[in-house]
């Protein structure tokens, strides 16, 4: 029986995921020549996987702008990256940096770039 249970239990703990979802809040910007405000917001779809040997963690930003999509794409599991997209034939740039807060979290702020002016600061 033991040789049976120990195996099963080894796969059982192998194979957990957890996926969670930040939000940033709503940020105004009105770039040159425009008469409205622009609502700038992000989210931050999270995966970590568990391993036995490693822990792996996606993070897939999403950026909209007035409730569309302007710009979509993984950072790295430490918060850094940068993705790139548009809005109104203007372009859309984030670049994010992490910062390790505790063994458990990541303070992760992204500056978003419309042709780039800094138009918003976004933290998750």
């Amino acid at each position: 029986m033991k040789r049976i249970f120990y195996p099963l239990a080894v796969l059982a703990l192998a194979g957990c995921t957890t996926t969670w979802q930040d939000e940033s809040a709503v940020q105004t910007y009105r770039p040159a020549g425009a008469e409205e405000l622009w609502r700038i917001t992000g989210q931050l779809d999270n995966t970590m996987k568990e391993g036995l040997v490693k822990t792996t963690v996606d993070r897939n930003l999403t950026v909209t702008i007035n409730g569309d999509t302007a710009a979509q794409g993984l950072i790295s599991w430490d918060g850094n990256g940068r993705i790139d997209g548009a809005y109104q034939d203007r372009a859309v740039e984030a670049d994010c940096n992490g910062r390790r807060v505790s063994p458990n979290w990541v303070d992760i702020r992204c500056m978003i770039l419309v042709d780039n002016e800094r138009a918003a600061t976004l933290t998750f």
